[in-house]
C-alpha cells in the first residue's frame, strides 16, 4: 500500500497509503454501510469520508485500478492494456415508493449495468441507467467511457441485445468491430 499515490500514477501530492488509510474505506464498500456508522475501531467516519472523497477526486480510485489490472494482466502473460472487451449489460430489480405510473410499470422498474471486462474478466469500465431503457441506447455510454480510456480497441464481444445500429455506430465512431456472440 505504500506510497501509491506517491508513484505519481495520478500526478497527485506524495500521499501515504497503507491500511489504516484504506481498510476503513474497503468496510464501507464491502458491507455497504453507511460512513456514519463505521466501527469504533477505525478512524473517526469524517476523516475517512474525506479521504476517500479526495481520492475519488483526484482520480486515485481509478488509477489504483488502472495499476492493479495491468500488473494482473502482465502477471497472466498478456499484454498490460487489454485490445479486446467483453459487453454486457444486467438488469436488477429495485424497490421504489411513490411515483408517477410511468415509473411503476414493471418494464422501467429497477436499474441496468451495462458492463466492460477484458478477456480475463477484469472490469474496464460500468454504466448504470434505469432498466427501462434499451441496451443498444445505454450501451452508447459505455462505448464513449470505453474510448475515453481504451482507444486502442479492436474488438468488442457483445451479446445479440446490441445487434443493429450500434454496430454501425461504434464503427463510424471509434473504428470498433462489435463481434455479436449468439448463446
Amino acid at each position: 500500500w505504500t506510497n501509491a499515490e506517491g508513484s505519481n500514477i495520478t500526478g497527485t501530492a506524495n500521499m501515504q497509503i497503507d491500511k489504516t488509510t484504506i481498510t476503513p474505506q474497503f468496510y464501507v464498500q464491502t458491507t455497504g454501510c453507511q460512513w456514519r456508522a463505521l466501527p469504533k475501531d477505525y478512524p473517526p467516519w469524517k476523516q475517512v469520508y474525506n479521504t476517500f472523497a479526495r481520492w475519488r477526486k483526484r482520480g486515485v480510485w481509478d488509477a489504483l485500478l488502472v495499476a492493479l489490472r495491468q500488473q494482473v494482466r502482465t502477471k497472466a502473460g498478456k499484454q498490460a492494456t487489454p485490445s479486446v472487451a467483453i459487453m454486457d449489460s444486467q438488469s436488477v430489480k429495485t424497490v421504489s415508493k411513490g411515483g408517477s405510473a410511468a415509473t411503476t410499470r414493471a418494464e422501467n422498474q429497477g436499474r441496468k449495468r451495462h458492463i466492460a471486462v477484458d478477456t480475463l474478466g477484469l472490469l474496464l469500465a460500468v454504466v448504470v441507467y434505469s432498466a427501462g431503457i434499451q441496451d443498444r441506447v445505454g450501451a452508447r455510454a459505455l462505448l464513449v467511457r470505453l474510448f475515453m480510456h481504451f482507444e486502442h480497441f479492436k474488438l468488442i464481444f457483445v451479446d445479440g441485445g446490441y445487434a443493429g445500429k450500434l454496430i454501425d455506430w461504434s464503427q463510424a465512431m471509434f473504428g470498433w468491430t462489435l463481434q455479436v456472440i449468439k448463446r
